[in-house]
């Protein structure tokens, strides 16, 4: 089925948990697609570990396969959102450390902690796959109609968007101040906005997000319920029925 922007916006308007999750996954993207744009340049340029790139960077993909079955182990003991918000203070915490680091001997072990631990708390976003689902059911409830299609639309759209406007942006940013990627030696400005875009930015914006989803209405109480106000009407037990203390 085809569906107009109007119609989009009104799905938007009326499901109070997705406009929580919408808000707080473009928190999360903006600043971290921002970073994706110019982590080459901090660990290549700035801090002179070219050499080590691809093994940092394999370590980092390695821990993001171990951060999906633990933070789906953990959003199934306990509540999905919660647990994606404490994943994300972790991980500004580890982008937050990030910023400090300087060129010299401690760099490389420091990197080879922090970026692989980074990646391991931002893969907890995989939770939000479940948080959908019941966003889903929550529509289905309110309206009578499964708009699961539009709401992965709409997460996709922002989450590819964000992404091609976010990265330009950034290597944008750190140009503007300064930072030169031929150079051995970076003025104060290059510094500061080099660690500004790829690791300031990231955290404050993850903060934001854990911030936005901590009292995300869903909780699995609530879910709960729906599933049974869900299973009654097609039962034909119950009616139509709004959830209005969401």
């Amino acid at each position: 089925e085809r569906v107009g922007l109007r119609e989009g916006l009104n799905a938007v308007r009326d499901n109070r948990p997705l406009r929580h999750l919408l808000a707080a996954f473009l928190a999360f993207n903006m600043p971290g697609n921002l970073a994706a744009g110019v982590s080459y340049f901090y660990i290549d340029t700035y801090l002179g570990l070219s050499e080590s790139y691809s093994a940092i960077m394999m370590v980092t993909l390695l821990a993001t396969f171990l951060g999906v079955p633990f933070w789906t182990a953990m959003s199934a003991r306990y509540e999905r959102h919660r647990v994606w918000a404490v994943s994300l203070v972790v991980c500004a915490a580890g982008y937050s450390s990030i910023a400090l680091l300087t060129p010299g001997a401690l760099a490389l072990p420091l990197i080879f902690v922090l970026f692989p631990a980074s990646a391991f708390c931002l893969i907890g976003s995989v939770v939000v796959l479940t948080m959908v689902a019941d966003i889903v059911d929550y529509g289905r409830l309110q309206t009578g109609r499964d708009q699961g299609g539009l709401y992965a639309a709409m997460i996709s759209f922002l989450q590819k968007s964000l992404l091609s406007v976010a990265t330009a942006a950034g290597v944008m940013l750190v140009d503007y101040f300064g930072f030169d990627a031929t150079a051995k030696v970076q003025t104060a400005g290059g510094v500061f906005g080099i660690k500004l875009v790829c690791a300031i930015f990231p955290a404050l914006g993850l903060v934001g997000a854990a911030l936005i989803i901590w009292n995300y209405p869903l909780t699995r109480a609530r879910t709960a319920e729906i599933q049974k106000l869900l299973a009654e009407r097609v039962a034909g037990t119950r009616p139509l029925v709004l959830l209005r203390h969401l």
